[in-house]
Order: structure tokens, then C-alpha cells, then sequence
């Protein structure tokens, strides 16, 4: 988890009490809700299957996934690039205010339809995170954290007859002290919202163009790597980030909360194969390495004229169906860094490298004509990099979701996984334990189709493998509000 790379925020209090009270007062009014009408897809809808959020333009909007990345959103909170040819999430706004609308807002009186027909989509949501360590780690105590998304989407196909092209806007306001590293002193980090101060800014700029019948497309601008590369879409709704991305590709990994100017190439061949690959400005900001300036901070200034080093990824995917629409997906990839990093022996390490895969597999559905609908899927991800330098030499995280576990509530979701980390043994007096483990279970209750709760309890063993400052295993507890307007 790195700590301290996150400058202070604009502090946003106004805006951050005035969803709860809409959503307080329209709970209050409604009493106890039934779950939305299925003509509305829910903007936090249960994991995607894999053929679904892993495949080449199917993927969705910032908005409607958790935020992943080290500390944080996935980010944002955490997701996956809006569908080729439709802005943002294209969710419906069909339905009564303010039970069955896919937002709080509404269709805003007929003229957010007729903006999204012109090629113009805005969507907006926050995350309101109540945490507390309550036995363990460093100490006790609870923690707020919270993170607003505002997103635009500019079809200019639509706009500009540029058939699959497409401008994204996504700015983040994000407060709250990260109890990772405050009360919990975990590597992985219980929350991925929360930042060790907070930040105010401009996430991502980008443009995207897809040709060749969809089988080609290029993005460059500012981009988060999580929202195209090593991010598996079942691991999507846990909060701990060791369930959201490889706990070794902390080394000047170009996300939230510093996402870095980079060039992104996907293809997809086949139906069944996708290839892509991206470089990034893959500087760290001074408080984390001293040799070097930070990631991003002048634009693509850093990129074209970088003194500190890059950030290459690349990774293939494969996808398949089996028997009753059981949809599979499959995904390897490796990364390298080529700055300058202090090692553990005293000495600097020019680049480092490493690389991860991921596997997730629905194993049940209910209806086998609605594969997003009720059912279960398993995954797993693992990871492994050069322990010189990188804190981490391995990793290992899994689980299991059950969309609609609850008859009548079939938008609802469960969760139950593991995720362990290996630390680096160069120095064996920096993380004495060797390894940190943490369970987590979580419940998301689709109040409405813009209103989610999430309940969440975490089990850490050995936070920071005993060299973080923690000096037991932590039970942490944590209550999630997503608003989607």
C-alpha cells in the first residue's frame, strides 16, 4: 500500500452532506424498499460475468463499478472502459421517480435523454465508507472516508461524425485518513477509497478510437491502468484492494490517486482473444522514491521528457462459454518499470519486472437466458515480481460472489474471498511475519437502482507482515453508501 503520495484535498463537506440527506429522507419516506423494477439496471450492479466486463469494449463506467487501486478507485473506485460506441454507462432512465429510475436525479425533466441522443452523457455517484478497527492492528478508532466520481462522456460519433470516437472526463474529490495506515498498518489496504489525506483533481482525459469494425482501438490521455489491465471484474465489489489488483504492482503503478499520461493499443482478433498493451509515465512522487519527481504533474510534459523511468504493461485474455451459458475468462499479463528504485541492500535497482494472471469462472446460473443475472462464479488471481526493491515477491487472492442470493432480490450480492501477500525476504528484519493474509465477507443490498449499502467485515492476520506498525491480527468493519445521481 503506498501512503503517502496523495496531496491534501479540497475539503467538501457541503457536498458531502447533501446526498445523505436526499437519500435519508427518500429511505425514510419509502420505509422498507423492494428491489427495483427489471426494466432498471442498477448503476452498482453485481459483478459482471467475465465474457461480460473482460472482453474487448464490453467494458463499463466509472461510475458503476467499486473504485480499484493501491490506497484508494477501482479508484476509481475501480471498473472498466465505457462500451465502444456508447457514452458512459447507458443506463436507461426509464422508470418512477425516484424508486425505479436508474438515478436520484432523474432524467432531469426529459433533457438528460436528449443529451445522451446528441452524443453527450454526464454521470455522477459517491462513495461514503464508515470504518472501523475494532480489535487489533495499530489501534482502534473509525475512520470516514469518502470519494465523489464526475464523469463525462462525449460520443463523437454522435457529436462529430467520427464513428468510434469518443472524449472521457472523469474528476475526483476524495477526503478522508487512511485507517491502513492510521489504525489498521496493513500493506494491502481495507479500503479502496481511502487516501492518506485527500485530493481534488482531474483523474482522467482521454481520447479513444476504435476502427476496423471494433476489432482495433487506441486511447491516449491521462488513463488509470486499472481500468483496462490486471483488474479481474468478479473481484470487483470487495473493498480490500488486495482483491482488486496484484498487491505486487505497487511500484509506480499509474492509478488512483495518481493516474499518468500514457498510450493505450487493444485489439481483439478473435471473439474469443484479446491482446493490448499501454505505456505510462511511470514516475513516483518524491515522498515515496527520491530519485524521483512524480507521475504525471506537468501532463504529457513527463511523458515525452521523462528522467525518471516508464511504466510498460502488456496482457492477452481468452473467453469462453461453457454449457448453460457459463461464462469463463482467462488473462495473463507482465509489466516492467525502467526508473531508478532503492533497493533493500543499500544499493539502487535500475527497472524491475514482474508479472500476474487471473482466472474467473460462473459455476451456476438461474437463468441460463440472463448470464448477468442470479448465479455463482469463482476466481483467482496470483502474481509475482523481483523482490529486490519491491516490498512484495508474491501474491495470491480469491474468492467467490452469488449474485442474487436472497429469492425476490435478484440485484443483490455476496461475497466471501482470501487474499495473501508474500513480502521480500532481502531484509528479513522489514517484515518479520513474511506474509499478510486477510478475510473478507461482504453483503450489497441494491436498496434502489441509485442507492446500495454494503456491510463489510474484514479479518487481517499479520497486518504488514509485522513491519508496519501493527502489532496483532485486525478485525475491521466497515459500512459502505454508494448514490449514483
Amino acid at each position: 500500500m503506498r501512503q503517502s503520495r496523495e496531496p491534501t484535498a479540497l475539503r467538501c463537506i457541503a457536498g458531502l452532506l447533501a446526498p445523505l440527506a436526499v437519500a435519508a429522507v427518500a429511505v425514510a419516506q419509502q420505509g422498507v424498499v423492494s428491489q427495483a423494477s427489471s426494466s432498471a439496471t442498477p448503476p452498482q450492479s453485481s459483478t459482471p460475468t467475465p465474457s461480460q466486463a473482460d472482453g474487448f469494449s464490453t467494458q463499463t463506467s466509472a461510475s458503476q463499478q467499486p473504485p480499484t487501486g493501491p490506497g484508494a478507485v477501482r479508484t476509481t473506485p475501480s471498473s472498466r472502459l465505457p462500451e465502444e460506441g456508447v457514452p458512459g454507462s447507458a443506463l436507461p432512465f426509464e422508470g418512477v421517480w425516484p424508486w425505479e429510475t436508474n438515478r436520484l436525479t432523474g432524467d432531469w425533466f426529459g433533457v438528460r435523454p436528449k443529451l445522451r441522443d446528441l452524443g453527450i452523457d454526464f454521470e455522477a455517484s459517491i462513495y461514503i465508507d464508515w470504518v472501523a478497527n475494532m480489535r487489533g492492528g495499530i489501534e482502534t478508532g473509525s475512520r470516514f472516508p469518502y470519494l465523489w466520481n464526475l464523469q463525462l462522456s462525449l460520443d463523437l460519433g454522435k457529436l462529430a461524425s467520427i464513428p468510434g470516437g469518443e472524449v472521457f472526463v472523469l474528476g475526483q474529490i476524495a477526503e478522508g485518513n487512511n485507517p491502513s495506515a492510521n489504525l489498521v498498518g496493513d500493506y494491502q489496504g481495507v479500503d479502496n477509497i481511502a487516501l492518506f489525506n485527500g485530493v481534488s483533481q482531474v483523474s482522467q482525459l482521454w481520447y479513444r478510437q476504435v476502427v476496423l469494425d471494433g476489432r482495433l482501438a487506441a486511447q491516449v490521455g491521462k488513463l488509470d491502468i486499472l481500468f483496462s489491465f490486471a483488474t479481474p471484474s468478479a473481484g470487483a465489489n470487495f473493498i480490500n484492494n488486495g482483491f482488486n489488483y496484484p498487491a505486487t504492482m505497487n511500484i509506480s503503478l499509474p492509478t488512483y490517486p495518481e493516474p499518468a499520461f500514457g498510450v493505450l493499443v487493444e485489439g481483439k482478433p478473435t471473439d474469443w482473444l484479446g491482446l493490448k498493451a499501454a505505456i505510462y509515465d511511470g514516475s513516483d512522487p518524491p515522498a515515496i522514491n527520491a530519485l524521483q519527481s512524480g507521475t504525471g504533474g506537468a501532463g504529457p510534459a513527463t511523458f515525452f521528457d521523462n528522467t525518471a523511468g516508464y511504466f510498460v504493461v502488456g496482457e492477452a485474455n481468452i473467453t469462453w462459454t461453457l454449457p448453460g451459458a457459463r461464462a469463463g475468462t482467462l488473462a495473463l499479463g507482465g509489466w516492467g518499470v525502467t526508473g531508478e528504485y532503492p533497493d533493500f541492500l543499500g544499493g539502487i535497482q535500475k527497472g524491475m519486472q514482474g508479472g500476474y494472471g487471473y482466472v474467473a469462472q460462473a459455476i451456476w446460473l438461474a437463468d441460463e437466458k440472463d448470464p448477468a443475472g442470479p448465479g455463482v462464479t469463482l476466481w483467482l488471481m496470483g502474481s509475482a515480481a523481483e523482490q529486490t526493491a519491491n516490498p512484495a515477491s508474491w501474491a495470491l487472492s480469491g474468492g467467490s460472489t452469488w449474485t442474487g442470493p436472497i429469492p425476490g432480490r435478484p440485484q443483490d450480492q455476496a461475497g466471501l474471498g482470501a487474499a495473501y501477500v508474500n513480502f521480500s525476504s532481502t531484509d528479513p528484519t522489514l517484515f518479520p511475519e513474511g506474509y499478510e493474509l486477510t478475510l473478507e465477507a461482504y453483503y450489497q443490498l441494491n436498496l434502489t437502482s441509485w442507492l446500495t449499502i454494503q456491510p463489510d467485515l474484514q479479518y487481517v492476520i499479520n497486518p504488514g507482515g509485522g513491519g508496519l506498525g501493527a502489532t496483532e491480527d485486525a478485525l475491521v468493519g466497515i459500512l459502505r453508501m454508494v448514490v449514483t445521481f
